[in-house]
């Protein structure tokens, strides 16, 4: 749907405003001109409502997962919703973690853990992050795929593949984290880099498991703080 809405001002130019409605957007352009010709355009794009049901345009949590749905890193379910508070399983955190250091993937003829089989539609990704060494399975020969992995251990695994160097632990910044605690200075880099912070009670709750809500943010953060910055002046003799 579109409307085009053109008048004239009081200071007799020319207002020019277009709506274009599709699906959950407006994308707004809006065109002034003086009496003199000079020209002002703008556009702005108002998000109408969310494309799951059970995360409303309120949620703080909505742009880094609207932002992940529209590269394809993640996605919903039949039903519409997102489902933000269900725990992310070791599996699905192999396949994120992945899709996001947009690795390439391995296949190789037998898996290497006796509950992930070839046919397993995570076959792949967890071949992957074990051959990158950065996720593990267990004394037994298993992986424990359906195991929910925790806000601790996905922070410190996607601490070691995003290859940065760990930080000094800062005692006392989480409330719930004790001292010598073994993903202190995993959570610290985290912290630093700006994938997490203290919650309002100023806890990190490192043994409750990452929910997709929290993975969404850690993931949508992570991806801006490798963007370049674009708001940095030009080296010395480069372009402008």
């Amino acid at each position: 749907v579109t409307v085009n809405d053109t008048r004239a001002t009081e200071a007799s130019g020319v207002f020019t405003a277009t709506v274009q409605a599709e699906g959950r957007d407006y994308v707004i352009h809006v065109t002034v001109a003086d009496a003199a010709g000079n020209v002002s355009r703008q556009e702005v794009t108002v998000q109408a409502a969310s494309r799951y049901n059970d995360v409303p345009v309120t949620d703080p949590d909505l742009g880094a997962i609207e932002s992940l749905s529209d590269q394809g890193i993640i996605g919903g379910y039949s039903d519409g919703s997102f489902r933000p508070d269900a725990p992310v399983s070791r599996a699905q955190f192999a396949k994120f973690l992945g899709s996001v250091m947009k690795w390439g993937l391995i296949k190789p003829a037998e898996s290497r853990f006796s509950d992930v089989p070839a046919d397993s539609p995570l076959f792949q990704f967890v071949e992957t992050a074990a051959a990158r060494g950065y996720m593990k399975g267990y004394t037994d020969g298993s992986f424990k795929p359906n195991a929910p992995i925790s806000r601790a251990d996905a922070t410190r695994t996607w601490v070691v593949a995003a290859t940065w160097k760990l930080t000094g632990s800062r005692s006392g910044l989480f409330l719930d984290i004790p001292s010598g605690f073994s993903a202190s200075s995993y959570i610290e880099t985290a912290r630093v880099h700006g994938l997490v912070a203290p919650d309002e009670n100023g806890d990190f709750r490192p043994y409750d498991a990452m929910t997709r809500a929290d993975l969404s943010q850690l993931a949508y953060r992570y991806l801006q703080s490798t963007q370049p910055d674009t708001n940095q002046p030009a080296p010395d003799g480069g372009p402008e």
